[in-house]
């Protein structure tokens, strides 16, 4: 994994503010000149702390407590939910709480930030950068160093014992 500095999180505050309009959306694009939509980027939301003393409780131990999507065609997600990853059910997102996010798509660095989510709908738009092939296979074989092989049936050479031992015979190493 890697953190990436020059990766743009922009948060952009909006609109009003009752509980049922509480929603985080966003756009997940590609960093540069051209700013492609990537879809299928996993989005993962998750509470870390409450960033002033009014923000709501937690119903259950906020470590407990993800929200997960994906992009569309169009690189938007949209998160209004949080589910427990112990009892299975959805809560509300926790107003004025600072959360963490994480992106990941193959092809690309994995995105993690943080942002504040004080109430109503609120939009992120995050820039991903390429991630360049790491390994690059130009023979399509995999050398093996020469190893050292032993016999198939019991240890080294010289620990074997001809058959002449069990005749009575001096034993003589195994030739």
């Amino acid at each position: 994994m890697r953190w990436l500095g020059p990766a743009l999180l922009t948060l952009l505050l909006s609109g009003c503010a009752t509980t049922a309009s509480d929603r985080i959306a966003g756009w997940i694009l590609e960093a540069g000149d051209e700013q492609a939509p990537i879809p299928n980027a996993q989005v993962s939301i998750r509470p870390l702390d409450r960033s002033d003393w009014r923000a709501s409780r937690e119903p259950e131990p906020a470590a407990l407590l993800r929200g997960v999507g994906i992009t569309d065609e169009t690189g938007l997600f949209g998160l209004a939910w949080l589910r427990s990853e112990e009892t299975f059910t959805d809560h509300r997102l926790l107003r004025r709480w600072r959360y963490e996010i994480e992106i990941q798509v193959p092809g690309y660095y994995i995105f993690r930030g943080t942002f504040t989510y004080t109430r109503g709908p609120q939009a992120l738009t995050i820039r991903l950068e390429v991630k360049p092939a790491d390994v690059i296979d130009v023979t399509g074989l995999v050398e093996i160093p020469e190893v050292q092989l032993a016999p198939a049936f019991g240890g080294p050479p010289e620990h074997r014992l001809d058959t002449r031992a069990r005749r009575g015979e001096d034993p003589q190493p195994w030739e």
